[in-house]
C-alpha cells in the first residue's frame, strides 16, 4: 500500500533513542518510508524544537515519539504518537482510575503479542494515505 503513493509525504518525527515507544515505533515508521519513494521522514528531537513539540503533547504530557504527517505542499493532515489509539485509551483510562502503571502493564502485554507492530502500521498507512490524497480501504 505504501509502495504506490503517487505524491509526496513528508513526516516530521519527534524521537529521542532512549524512549521505548520510540524504540518500537520508530522502526516501523522507517521501514514503511524505506517501501515508498514519496514517504520522507525528517527527525529531531524535541529540546531542539520546543516551540513545536509544545504543539504536540499527549493530554498534557510531553510524550514521544510524535510523528507530523504533511502532505506534498507541507499542509499538515494528522500527528500520530506516542502509541496506537487504543493503548493511548488505555493510559488515560489509566489515570482516571489512578492506576497507570497497570495499564502499562497492559500495553507491554500487548506489545509483546503484537511482534509485528501491525496495530502501529494499520494508523501509520492510514495517514500515509491520508497525506498523499489517496483512498485508504
Amino acid at each position: 500500500m505504501v509502495a504506490s503513493l503517487e505524491r509526496d509525504v513528508h513526516v516530521v518525527a519527534i524521537a529521542e533513542d532512549w524512549c521505548g515507544d520510540v524504540v518500537r515505533h520508530v522502526p516501523v515508521m522507517q521501514r514503511l518510508a524505506d517501501l515508498s519513494e514519496h514517504l520522507h521522514i525528517r527527525y529531531i528531537a524535541r529540546a531542539d524544537r520546543p516551540n513545536l513539540f509544545i504543539r504536540y503533547l499527549t493530554n498534557g504530557g510531553e510524550a514521544i515519539p510524535r510523528f507530523i504527517f504533511l502532505n506534498h505542499q507541507f499542509v499538515e493532515c494528522g500527528n500520530w504518537g506516542p502509541m496506537p489509539l487504543f493503548c493511548r485509551a488505555l493510559i488515560a483510562r489509566g489515570k482516571a482510575c489512578g492506576d497507570v502503571t497497570s495499564a502499562r502493564r497492559k500495553i507491554d502485554v500487548i506489545y509483546d503479542s503484537n511482534i509485528d507492530r501491525s496495530h502501529a502500521v494499520k494508523e501509520l498507512l492510514a495517514l500515509s494515505c491520508l497525506s498523499a490524497c489517496e483512498r485508504y480501504e
